[in-house]
């Protein structure tokens, strides 16, 4: 079992509510006790579970993420900052695409640059399903789980618009390419 499986495994087995001793969790784990002990501590540390001291013994309990200091977090705000970039960079370096007799094609140069420009919009929607399943497994409430979805669906819907915009002459193009980097589904625009 992987660190992260580990790790998945404890939150899966620990509640916000009944806390749950520390050895018990071990039992249930069937796992190497110094690997449990250092995952344990480093969950403790980086606050994805509470541990009261009781005598000898520890009694853990899984945390909600509830706290004030999540509630106005925008995941969307790095994402926005490397977007607006490549944008501006693109905008600046037209053409985006080299014209030929049968079809245009990416310029060499520009190719690094969109792919990572849909690899900021392709992470958005990783850290929106990181959110269904946060709040699947109790971590966030349905409510600030719905609101950071809708930012990071808005951010996504917000770029592929000003690309459209910035570069109307290859918007055919971009929706090839954008198609061409979705390796399993392709979608009719």
């Amino acid at each position: 079992m992987e660190d992260i499986e580990l790790e998945n495994k404890i939150l899966e087995i620990l509640s916000p509510i009944d806390p749950m001793w520390s050895n018990q969790l071990f039992r249930k784990l069937n796992v190497n006790k110094a690997r449990y002990t250092r995952i344990q501590k480093s969950m403790i540390d980086e606050k994805w579970i509470k541990a009261e001291k009781k005598g000898r013994n520890l009694l853990l309990t899984r945390l909600t993420f509830q706290a004030t200091r999540f509630d106005e977090h925008d995941w969307t705000k790095i994402a926005r900052i490397n977007c607006n970039n490549i944008l501006k960079y693109l905008k600046n370096r037209k053409p985006l695409f080299k014209v030929t007799k049968n079809k245009n094609h990416i310029r060499k140069n520009k190719k690094q640059v969109l792919d990572t420009f849909f690899h900021e919009l392709d992470r958005q929607m990783i850290v929106h399903t990181r959110l269904v399943n946060a709040e699947a497994l109790g971590l966030i409430l349905p409510s600030r789980a719905g609101f950071h979805q809708k930012k990071c669906v808005e951010f996504v819907h917000e770029f592929i618009k000003k690309i459209l915009n910035d570069h109307k002459e290859f918007k055919e193009e971009i929706i090839e390419y954008a198609q061409s980097q979705v390796r399993t589904v392709q979608f009719k625009i």
